[in-house]
């Protein structure tokens, strides 16, 4: 059964187990353990999705930080938290993180570890692929991580959230609040094994985590894009047979302004989830009458 695509990879749940599984043997092996706190600032790639579950296997709460989150963001999560180490590309785009680096772990003496996701320019740094081709899934080391399975209760991951005070707040959520918001979720939108959900808001808001966290809960299959461009939308959904989508009000927007939005094939999509922020009224009414009755309002 396929569980994740992006633009480099496809896995199926067998494969993503497996991969999580060799992740969260090499942390451990790095000296992470349950209560390390561990930033995580990565694109809507695959090797968030199993950073992110390596990280719960072994009880080190995931810090996550948004893509254009720079050293300002980044010194008060990694203050805050005491965070010991840092999971980012060393470039994305425009941005070059290094720098940031840098100045980041001149800051937090705690900050241990900088791994990095499809670099490998600077050998300081300690290589996510390295981690994963390193760690080998005999009986002992599965037995060994089974061990390291955290209480319900403790906290799970730390999310960022905007506001008017400048910096942004950090929200922890228990394991029992992710599953519980997953399963209900997933009950609520009526998701099942062939549903198809296209995540292009960022992993690291809500509104892309619980989307990624239901589809995984229903066995769906969870595409991620890397863009937020219209056109790129709309290939991915005829590519994928994208059934649902997270989307904010903004990009949501954009979508339907889209002057090649007649020519494209819209009809698996069932329900764009948009949340973040309230959706203007004739938004909703050119979603109706441009791409269907699929809008559902998660705000």
């Amino acid at each position: 059964k396929e569980a994740l695509v992006d633009d480099k990879i496809r896995l199926t749940y067998s494969q993503l187990r497996e991969i999580a599984d060799k992740l969260a043997i090499g942390l451990t092996r790095l000296g992470i353990s349950r209560g390390d706190y561990v930033l995580v600032q990565l694109p809507n790639w695959a090797e968030f999705v199993y950073t992110f579950f390596a990280l719960q296997k072994i009880g080190a709460p995931a810090v996550l930080l948004l893509p254009r989150h720079m050293q300002i963001e980044i010194n008060y999560f990694c203050g805050l938290t005491g965070a010991r180490a840092w999971i980012v590309p060393e470039k994305h785009r425009s941005a070059d993180y290094r720098p940031v680096i840098d100045e980041v772990m001149k800051t937090n003496p705690h900050l241990e570890h900088i791994i990095s996701v499809r670099g490998g320019e600077n050998k300081s740094f300690i290589r996510l692929e390295d981690l994963i081709q390193g760690a080998t899934l005999s009986q002992e080391n599965l037995k060994e991580l089974a061990g390291k399975k955290p209480e319900a209760a403790q906290i799970a991951f730390i999310l960022p959230t905007g506001g008017t005070t400048g910096l942004p707040k950090a929200v922890p959520r228990t394991h029992n609040s992710a599953v519980c918001e997953a399963k209900y979720k997933a009950v609520a939108r009526n998701q099942g094994s062939s549903d198809v959900c296209l995540i292009s808001t960022p992993l690291e808001h809500n509104l892309g985590l619980a989307a990624l966290n239901s589809t995984v809960y229903s066995s769906g299959r969870t595409v991620l894009l890397d863009s937020t461009r219209p056109e790129d939308l709309c290939a991915t959904i005829l590519r994928e047979k994208a059934t649902c989508a997270p989307l904010v009000p903004a990009l949501l927007a954009r979508l339907v302004e889209f002057k090649g939005l007649k020519r494209q094939d819209m009809t698996s999509l069932k329900a764009l989830y948009v949340g973040g922020a309230k959706t203007p009224a004739d938004v909703i009414k050119a979603v109706h009458e441009r791409i269907g009755n699929v809008y559902v309002s998660a705000f």
